[in-house]
């Protein structure tokens, strides 16, 4: 029995792993999921690398064990053509700036109002096709998903300035 999680066994240091990678990101990574469960383990360059899928153990090493665990910059760099040098994507002082910045808009009284606003929205949206949902030819289906992919950019906290409110306001177009 391995004392590693099952993963991906591949030849060649691990390349064709980090080329899979590269190419499609998202893709590659769900594939991994299905296919060898929460945990997954491979090699790529003689260094072990594990994937997590698993909520609560993603949870501890990003939060409970943090500092205990680093982001292998060689690793990073694929997954930055997705999210640039964000969030999940940064370390250190530069990450702690990015989460003070960010932390306020997941309050939980502002995601309840969030969701309030892309009810509303929504129902916005849908209110403006006029062919209901049961008689919507294939024409009418794409116009409400085309739609429907708008809400997340019709809704957004306002960006706020010193002296302004602490609280944000939902803002919907």
């Amino acid at each position: 029995m391995s004392r590693y999680p099952p993963g991906p066994t591949d030849w060649l240091f691990g390349l064709p792993f980090v080329a899979r990678t590269r190419r499609d990101p998202l893709g590659h990574l769900l594939r991994m999921a299905q296919t060898y469960g929460e945990i997954a383990h491979t090699r790529v360059l003689g260094r072990h690398v594990y994937l997590i899928h698993q909520p609560d153990a993603v949870r501890d090493i990003l939060v409970t064990k943090g500092k205990s665990f680093c982001k292998v910059e060689q690793f990073m760099r694929p997954f930055r053509r997705l999210d640039g040098n964000g969030l999940v994507f940064s370390a250190g002082d530069f990450w702690l700036r990015q989460r003070r910045l960010v932390q306020p808009a997941f309050h939980a009284r502002r995601l309840g109002r969030y969701a309030e606003a892309m009810v509303d929205q929504s129902r916005r949206m849908v209110d403006q096709v006029d062919v209901p949902a049961e008689e919507a030819g294939v024409g009418d289906l794409k116009i409400r998903l085309c739609h429907s992919q708008q809400v997340p950019q019709r809704i957004a906290p306002r960006p706020r300035h010193e002296g302004e409110a602490e609280e944000a306001d939902v803002r919907s177009r």
